[in-house]
This record gives C-alpha cells, sequence and structure tokens, in this order.
C-alpha cells in the first residue's frame, strides 16, 4: 500500500539522486543533503495532501511554487548550500513538483 510516508520517501531518493549525481546545487556535507532532502520532501508530500482538493492543474501550481519557495527556504537556513546554475535547477524543481503532485493524484484514484 502506498501511503503518504512511502511517498515521502519516493519524493526523497528522487531528489537525493538528482542532486548527488549533477552539480546544479552544491551541499558541503552529506548529512546536509540528507537533511534538505528529507525535508523539501516531507513539505512537498505535506503541502500536496493538503490541496489535493484542488483540480489538477491548480494542484500542480501549488506543488511548483511550494518546491520552489521550500528550496529558496532550504539555501537560506541550511549552512552549505550553493547553487550553481539556478535555470536548470528552478527548471528540475518545476518538473519535480510536478510529478509530486501527478502521484498522488495517480495513487489517490488507484485507493
Amino acid at each position: 500500500m502506498y501511503n503518504i510516508f512511502t511517498q515521502w520517501l519516493t519524493l526523497s531518493v528522487i531528489f537525493f539522486a538528482v542532486i548527488y549525481q549533477t552539480e546544479w546545487l552544491e551541499v558541503v556535507t552529506l548529512g546536509g543533503l540528507l537533511t534538505g532532502t528529507t525535508l523539501l520532501a516531507a513539505f512537498v508530500t505535506v503541502l500536496v495532501r493538503l490541496c489535493r482538493r484542488l483540480p489538477a492543474v491548480a494542484g500542480c501550481v501549488v506543488a511548483v511554487a511550494g518546491t520552489l519557495v521550500g528550496m529558496e527556504l532550504l539555501c537560506r537556513l541550511l549552512p552549505g548550500y550553493v547553487i550553481a546554475d539556478r535555470l536548470i535547477l528552478t527548471v528540475f524543481l518545476a518538473l519535480y513538483g510536478c510529478v509530486a503532485a501527478r502521484m498522488a493524484d495517480i495513487l489517490e484514484r488507484m485507493d
């Protein structure tokens, strides 16, 4: 059964794998990367769950905006986050928010 905790874990793994393998966002320590990954995925998961009553397009827009705001908060609050390529990171975060919204939508229909 796919619930909120496994959705959070899936989004965490996706974000960690992409950021770890690319150079769009430089994080000084592995612990900082794990903390940021966990916090951002938890924030996006809760945000998507709260906005599930909205139409699909509005939910996707809210998820993208929440992902971008969450990443900006992470960069300001956690030490050691340096954005190397802002444009590509923004595109990735927009896709990440859309994937999170669609994943929640599809999984809600399956239940």
